[in-house]
């Protein structure tokens, strides 16, 4: 009854795959691509949540990258920046 562990549960603030989205925002785009395949191939994640995954990898980067002061963003970063395709 001592010896037994306790259950080990994640705290529900706890990012899904931190570490490899820390590898993958250090990591240039062909070791990107190593990483993502490698994860691939061996079931760790579906094709959907990889997407996903870069997908988050890239809003990252592009939040923790330096900014110029006063500059305003192109129509074309906006864009992506939302998600939004506009005509």
């Amino acid at each position: 009854m001592f010896n037994r562990r306790q259950a080990q549960t994640a705290p529900p603030d706890d990012v899904k795959h931190a570490d490899l989205i820390d590898l993958l925002l250090d990591a240039d785009d062909t070791t990107r691509d190593m990483l993502m395949l490698h994860v691939l191939e061996s079931g760790q994640l579906k094709r959907s949540e990889a997407d996903a995954l870069m997908e988050q990898v890239q809003r990252l980067e592009r939040v923790a990258g330096p900014r110029t002061p006063h500059t305003a963003a192109t129509e074309t970063e906006q864009a992506a920046a939302w998600g939004i395709a506009y005509p």
